[in-house]
């Protein structure tokens, strides 16, 4: 994720709005994306995949905490975990060490010099992403705040569980680091596109991507 600046407003989980999207007319109570509905406001020069999922449940991703020694880290962390299990598609959960063969992306906070505030690297096979790893650029966080901080781990938990950028500036998933702490309603949309219209034999299916 990209270093920059744009503001919104703060938030814990409490803030996040989970009103249907517009024109969707959906309810976030079950991974079922309605026909028609596709992947909103993308930036296609980044590129992401869901997990699986087995149909009728949601898809459980672990995040390994044992080397997150930072407290402050850690309740970002949770909140993060809040803002992303009001999808009805994943089940984010924290963990100290993940369970043997279940989905698991591990976390550092690093040290150093780099580009970037965070970033995810995926494990994927056969179009699904299967494993992967968070970094936390410390050095450069502490330069951006505790809301810039915040929309970091979100952001970057938010690639870990299959989305890609998206184009308009100012958002969660934008590529450039802001203040907007807030997942909203495309996200939740996108997500039902991602993993609402998975299938066994084809894969998940991404609406007008190209």
């Amino acid at each position: 994720m990209a270093l920059a600046g744009a503001v919104t407003l703060a938030g814990a989980w409490l803030v996040v709005d989970t009103q249907p999207a517009a024109g969707a007319g959906i309810a976030l109570d079950e991974c079922v994306a309605p026909e028609g509905l596709e992947l909103q406001d993308q930036d296609y020069d980044d590129d992401q995949l869901p997990w699986q999922r087995a149909d009728g449940t949601e898809a459980v991703i672990n995040f390994e905490t044992k080397a997150v020694t930072d407290d402050a880290y850690l309740d970002d962390l949770a909140t993060a975990v809040e803002m992303w299990d009001s999808s009805p598609c994943i089940q984010p959960k924290l963990v100290e060490n993940c369970p043997d063969d279940e989905n698991c992306v591990t976390i550092s906070l690093d040290e150093g010099d780099s580009d970037d505030d965070g970033n995810f690297d995926a494990i994927e096979e056969d179009d699904f992403t299967t494993g992967g790893h968070i970094s936390y650029y410390v050095d450069n966080l502490a330069e951006e705040g505790p809301e810039a901080t915040l929309n970091v781990v979100i952001h970057e938990m938010g690639h870990a569980v299959g989305l890609r950028h998206r184009a308009t500036e100012g958002v969660l998933m934008h590529a450039d680091t802001n203040e907007n702490t807030q997942v909203d309603e495309i996200d939740y949309d996108n997500l039902l596109v991602l993993y609402g219209n998975q299938d066994s034999d084809s894969g998940p299916h991404e609406g007008n991507a190209n």
